[in-house]
């Protein structure tokens, strides 16, 4: 139980039967629905990628557009969701998900999961699934909490069992309404409070900031002593993006190019005024360095590539 000697401090939720749910009037695609079906019993990605290819044909460029096809048959359950800067704010945030970690990218450029949750632990990655308790302590090594200050919350009997045998407090969502009511009522028996907020801003001084460029355009600049993205002359500034809005960056407007760099840039190196403002269509804000970017404020640059498929998922 959690108690004043294992206070709650953090929460794991599933992706899809918790966090996010069938969206109404999806067309039905019989190919889309197959690997979907598959999708929660992954544990090896290379293997999944073998499967697809062999099954459906699906390599590279149509690969990454299934994986982005599987997540749009998705959303966020708004209730559960509208919460989750309030709880971030209280608790450490994780997602246990068994399935491949190929659909990760799409979830993230579309729904900033990075941002929002502390911890992504997958079965792809981890060579193991629910409910097996290992995967459940992998979790809470992620997140640097103890298994009773944690609760878990499932639409799936059997991984609810399996995050209690690991010792967890947990929460079978049999519904999305009956799944949440319990969720609220617990957050309340375990002292807390939670209300909707709006979401916090980026902080303004992080330590790092990070730029996609070119091998051509790095190596110009190497020759000119500074880097001058085209955007500085369209648009007045050079786009940059935090720790956190890498991939998603990269995915949404790099994805399947190759023969790119990552700068790791100091802020406090750069002589040029950085303003943290919101990118079109999105509340999110972006850092923008409003100036030819020194090279001595670049601390490292390393080789960014993508996956086969064209997705990036790590750095």
């Amino acid at each position: 139980m959690i108690s004043d000697l294992h206070p709650l401090r953090a929460i794991l939720f599933d992706l899809v039967g918790v966090l996010f749910f069938p969206k109404l009037g999806t067309p039905f695609d019989d190919t889309l629905d197959q690997i979907d079906a598959a999708i929660g019993q992954v544990t090896d990605d290379g293997a999944f990628k073998a499967w697809l290819a062999h099954h459906f044909g699906l390599e590279g460029a149509s690969l990454g557009q299934a994986m982005r096809s599987v997540t749009e048959c998705y959303a966020p359950y708004p209730p559960l969701w509208d919460l989750l800067p309030a709880l971030r704010q209280s608790y450490r945030l994780g997602i246990i998900n068994n399935g491949t970690y190929l659909t990760y990218p799409y979830f993230d450029a579309a729904y900033t999961l990075g941002q929002r949750f502390d911890a992504f632990v997958s079965s792809a990655i981890e060579g193991i699934k629910k409910p097996d308790p290992a995967i459940y302590l992998r979790a809470c090594q992620k997140l640097g909490v103890s298994p009773a200050a944690c609760l878990f919350m499932d639409d799936d009997p059997g991984n609810v069992a399996g995050a209690r045998q690991a010792g967890m407090q947990a929460i079978h969502w049999e519904t999305r309404e009956s799944g949440f009511q319990q969720f609220m009522e617990f957050v309340r028996q375990s002292g807390g409070s939670i209300q909707p907020i709006k979401e916090a801003t980026m902080e303004t001084s992080p330590d790092l900031i990070y730029h996609i460029a070119s091998r051509t355009d790095w190596e110009a600049a190497l020759a000119t002593g500074s880097y001058r993205a085209d955007s500085l002359a369209s648009q007045g500034f050079i786009h940059a993006s935090t720790q956190a809005q890498v991939l998603r960056t990269a995915n949404r407007y790099y994805y399947g190019q190759r023969g790119l760099l990552l700068l790791s840039i100091d802020p406090s190196r750069v002589t040029a005024e950085i303003r943290y403002e919101s990118a079109e269509g999105s509340q999110e804000r972006f850092p923008h360095i409003y100036g030819p970017l020194a090279l001595d404020a670049v601390v490292s640059v390393q080789a960014f590539e993508p996956e086969p498929d064209g997705a990036f998922l790590h750095w």
